[in-house]
């Protein structure tokens, strides 16, 4: 019998059938998290880590009478500098993760000796990292709404945007993440190699897509780059949204671009997953290292 994940002697593939795997990859998926409690604390923690270190930097530069501030407001478009960093650190975070968890999660699967097996299985290989988004989506939102209460109890943070502007931006960014992390994952099944990738991949968008400082510092070039990268449209949008009191104007020259993201994003590594998935099952390689 084919593992096509199509039909089945065990029955037509339904959509309830296909929701039903997804929900067990997911559980499967949260008790290998639960099964591991440090990574509940490291939740609660590193958020503060990551955002305090920069908030004291800015705090640092700024001087004790914040005689920088008026320059900072004129590059970023806020003098809100703790939400700005808390924003565009937990959105870096995000795409850490996607890219970790999502991206990664066929090659996790490949070490622990289990890939052939969940290959074989009468169901959509992209069930496999479906399952894996829900817990990566629940995971970060714990990570982020930690670094939001922190943000707000220790350094004073507070939203000052449009509530249902902020969802909307969230969801669309949402979307964007996920086809960032099926799109790596396709490309971690053909490579083969997870690490060094999302060590490169991150540490150069921590810098390109202006998640600590105001992209209007960069040189020309760099600003045109960092207006093509999807990672920067999230970023901005949200800060737009979240921390604009005219949240809907200033969301406004992102809107496009973030929906378009959030749209052609997972179509592109939805195919770009099944292109791999062909290439990897005609030259049998999906077991190599």
């Amino acid at each position: 019998m084919k593992a096509t994940g199509m039909t089945t002697g065990y029955g037509r593939r339904t959509a309830l059938s296909t929701v039903r795997a997804v929900l067990a990859v997911a559980r499967k998926e949260w008790i290998y998290f639960l099964r591991y409690p440090t990574w509940i604390i490291i939740l609660g923690v590193l958020p503060l880590c990551f955002v305090a270190q920069f908030i004291y930097t800015a705090k640092a530069f700024s001087g004790s009478a914040g005689v920088a501030t008026p320059t900072f407001v004129r590059l970023a478009g806020t003098g809100d500098y703790v939400g700005y960093i808390t924003i565009g650190m937990s959105v870096w975070i995000w795409l850490v993760t996607a890219l970790q968890d999502v991206g990664s999660t066929l090659r996790n699967e490949q070490l622990q000796g289990t890939l052939e097996q969940v290959w074989m299985c009468p169901i959509p290989r992209m069930v496999l990292l479906l399952g894996r988004c829900l817990v990566n989506l629940l995971t970060n939102a714990i990570w982020i709404g930690s670094a939001l209460l922190e943000a707000h109890f220790l350094f004073g943070f507070r939203l000052s945007g449009d509530l249902g502007l902020s969802v909307l931006a969230l969801a669309l960014s949402t979307s964007l993440m996920f086809g960032i992390g099926i799109l790596f994952a396709a490309l971690v099944v053909l490579l083969k190699e997870a690490n060094s990738l999302v060590q490169l991949v991150q540490n150069t968008l921590l810098v390109l897509c202006g998640v600590i400082v105001p992209v209007a510092t960069f040189p020309g070039w760099v600003q045109t780059l960092s207006s093509w990268i999807p990672v920067t449209w999230a970023v901005q949008g949200l800060r737009a949204a979240l921390l604009s009191p005219s949240a809907w104007s200033a969301f406004r020259p992102y809107a496009a671009r973030l929906t378009a993201g959030a749209v052609l994003l997972p179509l592109i590594g939805y195919a770009a997953f099944l292109y791999t998935d062909r290439v990897t099952r005609r030259r049998g390689t999906l077991q190599n290292y």
